[in-house]
């Protein structure tokens, strides 16, 4: 058999083979195949102070699992959202790279898309505003989601740019489509991979999008895509996005 038509099992290493108890955050296989083990670590950006140097710190593990079914990677353990991000130490400002970066991708977006003062662009975890500022400044109007209150008065103090401290899943996003805020654009920087629920994320997204982003898949993925700052995400991203779409249409 051809390397391209081998069975998926035949491409999975031994160590994801052994089963587990959990189940796939997307595709809801069980049995996941364990990967790597990097024991229990503290969390990232949870700098400590002087004063809690000789203090216990919260160590949580990290397990990273692969699904056989989707062929998601994945970790095992969630950690609560309300403990990784209300209080957020990185602002996306501080990589005169990434700030760079984002006013490039503006400016094609707006041209290629022909946005205006009729658009409407929404960022899911849109941190200081470093993206959606590029877009007010071209009169388009822009509306920040950003769960850690420290950064987005950043941008609501700094920047002016509108901006909910709230996460973002169906619900949200159900409101948003109810007073009748559907984007033209939605970005997601560097998000996906921390979402807990990937399906109701991608459910979000398409309650959240105007028709003509979500007319078919190609739309939502176009705008994944750049999103994502990528022009041909990997197959099994691709794949990963089918399956969470398809699950949250109705």
């Amino acid at each position: 058999m051809a390397g391209g038509d081998a069975p998926l099992e035949a491409l999975v290493s031994p160590v994801a083979a052994a089963p587990s108890r959990l189940r796939c955050r997307s595709c809801g296989q069980a049995d996941l195949g364990p990967v790597l083990d990097l024991g229990r670590v503290p969390l990232a950006n949870a700098l400590l102070t002087a004063e809690h140097l000789n203090e216990p710190e919260d160590r949580f593990p990290l397990e990273l699992y692969f699904c056989p079914q989707c062929a998601l990677v994945q970790i095992g353990e969630t950690v609560p959202p309300e403990r990784l991000f209300r209080d957020y130490a990185y602002a996306s400002s501080f990589s005169d790279t990434m700030v760079e970066h984002a006013r490039t991708l503006v400016e094609a977006l707006i041209r290629g898309r022909s946005l205006g003062p009729e658009s409407l662009v929404i960022e899911v975890a849109s941190n200081d505003g470093y993206l959606l500022q590029f877009y007010q400044q071209r009169g388009v109007p822009v509306l920040g989601i950003e769960p850690a209150a420290n950064i987005a008065e950043l941008a609501i103090k700094t920047k002016g740019i509108p901006t909910l401290v709230e996460f973002f899943d169906e619900e949200l996003a159900g409101r948003l489509a109810a007073e009748g805020k559907l984007a033209d654009v939605i970005h997601a920087h560097n998000v996906f991979a921390h979402v807990p629920d990937p399906n109701r994320f991608a459910g979000g997204i398409k309650w959240l999008l105007k028709p003509h982003g979500v007319e078919k898949h190609g739309r939502l993925f176009l705008a994944t895509e750049r999103a994502f700052e990528s022009a041909d995400p990997p197959p099994v991203i691709k794949d990963f996005w089918k399956a969470a779409y398809a699950s949250a249409e109705v």
